[in-house]
């Protein structure tokens, strides 16, 4: 939704385009962190007006049918990319059927290297998470790193036996080092993002108390509603001086995190100091990581996405949240 934004109002949409070229002057990050800014002042706003009680709308059929439509949305969006096909980018209603549509189309291209990758790390993925999490967990409260140790070797191998020459895969690429100097975001922009900004907060909104609710039902605990307005409408006001977009709650990473063992706020520290550290220093060490190599993560955890949950073992189908889910797959990615 930001990148609607952005394509609106920023030099790069207005490029041949004489009508827009005049009135537009911000350049895409300037457009992005204005947004951000934005955000994180109706979320404030929100908080200051104790606006978390709309997360009671928020019913259990509808966050099992909005995380698994999501979930669906994540599973298309990865698909092309560990089958090696490179398709069409669609947009608005049905997009999904239009992708696995040209995905059928070009079952022919896939690329075998690719394929075989992607296969073996969800299957060792999976091991993992069946079979020696479970045995693990008796004998030691430490994990094994199995992703950790997945994207090690993908990098070491794809370095030394050149998957990209060789076999046609992909790498993640360039990974600038270093930090980006603090700048003030675009004020004058304002007026115009004001609509664009409050929808993009209530689906931010919407989409982190969705996965909020979901762990909080599967590990018992109590989600402070008001409390995630704070936290994120802080983020996004910080974050818009340092080239941030708005944030949301992923629901790939947040799995991840999830099914690797993490359960507390220290979890996210120890993370946000690893990304950091990659941030200054060791990024280049990754670049010739297959981008394979990180889909692949994504689509392991699909499967966990409603583990523990009603509607994970309802055997009998929910008229809601099928409804519910139908609408999500059918909305917008």
């Amino acid at each position: 939704m930001t990148g609607k934004s952005v394509a609106a109002y920023s030099t790069q949409a207005a490029e041949g385009n004489t009508t827009n070229a005049e009135n537009a002057i911000y350049s895409p990050m300037e457009v992005a962190t204005a947004v951000a800014f934005m955000v994180g002042i109706y979320q404030l706003l929100m908080y200051v007006f104790r606006m978390g009680i709309v997360c009671t709308l928020l019913s259990d059929t509808l966050v099992n049918g909005f995380t698994t439509g999501a979930a669906i949305h994540v599973l298309t969006s990865q698909v092309k990319d560990l089958l090696g096909l490179k398709i069409t980018r669609y947009e608005g209603p049905f997009n999904i059927g239009f992708a696995y549509i040209e995905i059928f189309n070009k079952i022919e291209e896939v690329n075998t290297a690719a394929l075989v990758v992607s296969s073996i790390t969800i299957i060792v993925l999976a091991i993992n998470n069946e079979i020696l999490k479970p045995l693990v967990r008796k004998r030691s409260v430490i994990p094994i790193p199995i992703e950790l140790m997945a994207v090690i070797i993908g990098t070491l191998v794809s370095t030394y036996i050149n998957l990209q020459d060789e076999y046609g895969l992909q790498p993640v690429g360039d990974i600038p080092t270093g930090l980006p100097y603090p700048t003030l975001p675009a004020f004058t922009i304002f007026p115009k993002i004001m609509m664009d900004s409050f929808t993009i907060t209530m689906v931010a909104y919407t989409i982190s108390m969705s996965m909020a609710l979901i762990f909080a039902q599967r590990h018992n605990y109590e989600v402070d509603s008001n409390q995630e307005l704070f936290a994120q409408g802080t983020s996004n006001i910080v974050g818009s001086f340092f080239s941030c977009m708005p944030i949301t709650a992923s629901l790939s990473r947040s799995l991840v995190q999830e099914t690797v063992g993490g359960k507390t706020q220290l979890t996210s520290l120890i993370s946000c100091l690893i990304l950091l550290t990659v941030m200054l220093w060791i990024g280049p060490f990754f670049e010739p990581l297959p981008r394979v190599n990180i889909y692949k993560y994504r689509m392991g955890v699909i499967p966990y996405t409603h583990k523990d949950t009603d509607f994970h073992y309802n055997h009998e189908l929910n008229a809601a949240n099928l409804t519910s889910t139908f609408q999500v797959i059918c909305n917008n990615h």
